[in-house]
């Protein structure tokens, strides 16, 4: 899920959300302004009900963002670097540098979320119920709204199957059986396209009966499941298929580099003229990559202009590119660098030399090479589909 604005960082972790954030507050305000508040605390100023509401919506979506924050942090206390946090319709997003080392680890991180939500479900409704006669009805009816939808989302995330919680939980109790992660995934994966499937059979339903637009946003989460568990499938089996790869297997070694103390012009006659390439590694005086240039970024020097413009001064510096070890596993850095995997060359480093280049065109030759060579892990018809996504653990 894209960002949209920052919201910094909390406890360490950069937070984000994205647009589509906003639909589902002001459907949520709406909804408690309209029906929930005025049935259970009638009588009050319309004014009053949507001060609440409003109120209540910020609570829930701050609930979600703790739920986040919870899985995060017990990520890392198992060892697992977090990349970021993304708010967006339906949920949020925890990006993780990697998976957990350990079945049990594997655990601690998917349950930590439900039982945050949880937490914060059973506090607003004591507020509830303590604050009742006490404090204005209209306040005692948000939180027990609030109570009653934080429990149900723990329960909802416990659901059985992949992206949900309850799908890491089946992901790690069938992990700690078996001792396969990869299959334990698989199996996980697949149980999560039967809720979505499920969710999306009983939306359809709602709508055809009762006429109940409730049915329709049951019918979109079931889609998101259903895609998105797809997708964990396929990551699966390309993780069993190139279990062994390094990155020093499938790279292209001692890559054409340039200086980056050309001039453009200069870079384009004695580098780029007799070359096939479209991304070119840099190099500092000192020999050491100084980061990478593509034709795109030399296509935007006007020709007037490429005899004074130096090549490093229009590259991607060092620090903005993609890098990895020879020794890395393959499936880590496709892991680290989700979607860009597909667009971005990687560069290989080691001992502050460049030692190869890793493309796109690289990974995927790896991967229907692997399919040839093992159909069985590569699944029916021995053939593989890269599929690239992001490590997250995901909340709808």
């Amino acid at each position: 899920m894209h960002e949209t604005v920052s919201l910094g960082r909390i406890a360490g972790v950069r937070v984000a959300a994205n647009w589509s954030l906003l639909i589902i507050a002001a459907l949520i305000a709406e909804t408690l302004a309209v029906s929930v508040l005025p049935a259970t605390a009638a009588g009050r100023p319309a004014a009053e009900y949507w001060v609440a509401s409003v109120a209540a919506a910020v609570a829930f979506l701050a609930g979600v963002l703790a739920h986040e924050l919870a899985h995060a942090i017990v990520a890392r206390r198992c060892g697992i670097r977090v990349d970021s946090i993304t708010l967006w319709m339906l949920g949020g997003v925890t990006r993780l540098d990697g998976d957990p080392p350990t079945p049990r680890d594997d655990l601690r991180v998917a349950v930590a979320g439900p039982a945050a939500s949880a937490g914060i479900g059973l506090v607003c409704l004591l507020l509830a119920v303590g604050l009742r006669g006490m404090a204005p009805v209209v306040l005692v009816a948000a939180l027990q709204w609030l109570g009653a939808i934080n429990v149900l989302l723990a329960l909802f995330n416990l659901l059985p199957g992949a992206p949900l919680d309850g799908g890491r939980l089946l992901r790690a109790v069938i992990w700690q059986r078996t001792g396969d992660r990869a299959r334990a995934a698989v199996h996980a994966a697949r149980a999560g396209r039967v809720v979505g499937f499920g969710l999306v059979s009983l939306g359809v339903v709602e709508v055809a009966v009762t006429a109940d637009v409730g049915g329709i946003w049951l019918m979109l989460v079931g889609w998101f499941l259903l895609v998105t568990a797809r997708a964990e499938e396929r990551h699966a089996g390309l993780r069993n298929l190139l279990v062994g790869v390094q990155v020093r297997d499938v790279m292209t070694s001692d890559p054409l580099c340039g200086p980056d103390w050309l001039s453009v012009q200069a870079f384009l006659d004695s580098v780029v003229r007799t070359a096939r390439f479209t991304a070119f590694p840099l190099r500092g005086v000192d020999g050491r990559p100084s980061g990478l240039v593509t034709l795109h970024d030399l296509a935007r020097v006007a020709p007037a202009r490429r005899v004074e413009v130096r090549v490093g001064t229009v590259g991607t510096p060092l620090a903005a590119v993609p890098t990895a070890g020879p020794d890395e596993p393959l499936i880590d850095v496709i892991d680290r660098l989700g979607v860009d995997s597909q667009a971005r060359p990687v560069l290989v480093v080691a001992d502050d030399q460049l030692v190869g280049i890793l493309t796109s065109g690289d990974i995927s030759a790896a991967v229907q090479k692997a399919a040839l060579a093992d159909p069985v892990r590569s699944g029916p018809g021995g053939s593989a589909e890269l599929s690239l996504p992001e490590t997250v653990i995901r909340r709808s």
